[in-house]
């Protein structure tokens, strides 16, 4: 949700911008665009697989979403199918194959901004993107789990010297207060918190059915949403990793 609605805004405030969905084992941004199977010849599964060029699996969303002309947004989806996902699952492709598709993407397409959507959990494929990256922004939750796996990335991302590092809190429950929610994970993680984002039922109801900022614009989960991404643009980068 969070990396499809900031590349729509990031596009829609002139940025030429594109999505990378590399959560091959839980493809989701075509369901969120409204892409059909029959529309998904080719996929970033395909591409890992050496069946394509990451070139073909480009989708440029820009007129289905009326993205103003100084704008664009390309969408470059993972696919849902079993044969294409089980050797992924079991490695079998070159990850450099994702750090060539990034540099070719930025290049082709004149990109201001590359946000790669990547799976929970550490792998290769994740820390080629992560050492790519300008800047990492995690989204995490207010339970143990999420604290523990927070910590670990950040570390991790420190390691590999990611030169901007922020964190999203998500899915705040509406009793607690924003200003300590802030100060206490800063604290915990010296780390910059980019935005605490509410629970919303809306969102909820919409049930990953669409493109929650262009459908609801006046929610104050879009004016939050608008707020995070003056943030993300601000940074001079090219890869964006949300984790």
């Amino acid at each position: 949700m969070l990396s499809a609605n900031l590349a729509v805004l990031l596009a829609m405030a002139g940025h030429r911008t594109a999505l990378i969905d590399i959560d091959v084992t839980s493809p989701s941004a075509q369901l969120l665009f409204g892409l059909q199977d029959s529309e998904l010849v080719h996929t970033v599964n395909g591409y890992l697989l050496g069946k394509c060029a990451i070139e073909q699996t480009v989708h440029d969303l820009s007129p289905r979403l009326e993205i103003p002309d100084e704008g664009r947004l390309f969408l470059i989806p993972s696919g849902a199918n079993p044969s294409e996902i089980t050797p992924i699952i079991r490695r079998d492709f070159d990850v450099d194959l994702l750090d060539r598709a990034f540099q070719e993407l930025v290049v082709n397409h004149s990109l201001d901004m590359l946000i790669v959507d990547t799976p929970s959990g550490i792998n290769d494929d994740t820390l080629v993107t992560v050492a790519s990256a300008d800047a990492l922004v995690v989204v995490m939750r207010l339970d143990k789990l999420d604290y523990q796996g927070t910590g670990v990335i950040l570390d991790l991302a420190r390691r590999l010297e990611v030169p901007r590092l922020d964190l999203v809190v998500n899915q705040v429950s509406a009793s607690f207060n924003s200003e300590t929610i802030k100060a206490e994970v800063t604290r915990t993680y010296g780390c910059e918190v980019a935005a605490i984002l509410p629970s919303s039922p809306r969102l909820m109801s919409l049930g990953s059915g669409g493109i929650f900022v262009l459908r609801y614009p006046g929610d104050p989960l879009t004016g939050l949403l608008w707020q995070l991404m003056t943030v993300v643009a601000d940074a001079d980068k090219d890869f964006l990793p949300v984790w």
